[in-house]
C-alpha cells in the first residue's frame, strides 16, 4: 500500500548541509553497453541530461518516469519496498545507463534505479517540489556513485574519480 511522501526528513537533510547538485545523463542501457565496447559514439547514445541531488544516505537512485520516457527503457512491473523519505511504499525499478562527466572523461554504469511512475506523481509531489526548489529532478544514490567509481570532492563538491577498491 502506497503512503504519502514525508518531506520533513528531506527538509532536515537540506538544512544540515548545503545540497550538492550534479548534472548527469540517464541513458538507454543497451546503448551504454555498446558505447563502453566502442561500438557506438557518445553522440549516438540515447540519453537525457538531468540534474540530481547527490545523497550519500540514499542507497538507490530515484528518477521520475518522464526522464526515461523517450529512451526505450523498460520499467519492471515488480515493485520494491522503500523507506526513508517515503512512508512505507513501493516503487518500480528500471535498468538504465547512467553517465557522468568527470573532467574530460565520461564514466558510465548500467544501474537499477527506482522510478516514480506518472500516476504516482501526486503522491510524490512534496518530494518533487523540494527537488525543483533545488533545480534538481532526481536523487543520485550511493549505489550509483559506487558503480560510477566516484566520490564527492570535499573541497569542490564535484565528482572525483576513484579507483575501485578490492580487498
Amino acid at each position: 500500500m502506497a503512503g504519502r511522501v514525508n518531506a520533513r526528513v528531506f527538509i532536515f537533510w537540506v538544512g544540515c548541509m548545503e545540497p550538492i547538485i550534479w548534472e548527469l545523463y540517464i541513458c538507454n542501457p543497451d546503448d551504454i553497453e555498446r558505447f563502453e565496447n566502442g561500438e557506438l559514439e557518445w553522440k549516438d547514445v540515447r540519453k537525457t541530461k538531468i540534474r540530481a541531488l547527490v545523497d550519500t544516505d540514499t542507497s538507490r537512485t530515484l528518477i521520475f518516469q518522464e526522464s526515461i520516457k523517450e529512451l526505450g527503457v523498460r520499467i519492471s512491473k515488480r515493485r520494491i519496498s522503500v523507506a526513508g523519505l517515503c512512508c512505507a511504499t513501493s516503487l518500480c525499478k528500471a535498468l538504465v545507463g547512467v553517465a557522468l562527466e568527470v573532467g574530460m572523461t565520461i564514466v558510465t554504469a548500467r544501474e537499477e534505479v527506482l522510478v516514480v511512475l506518472e500516476h504516482e506523481f501526486e503522491e510524490f509531489s512534496h518530494l518533487r517540489k523540494h527537488l525543483m526548489a533545488l533545480n534538481a529532478e532526481a536523487i543520485l544514490g550511493r549505489q550509483t556513485l559506487d558503480s560510477l567509481s566516484v566520490l564527492i570532492d570535499p573541497k569542490t563538491h564535484k565528482p572525483l574519480l576513484v579507483p575501485v577498491l578490492i580487498l
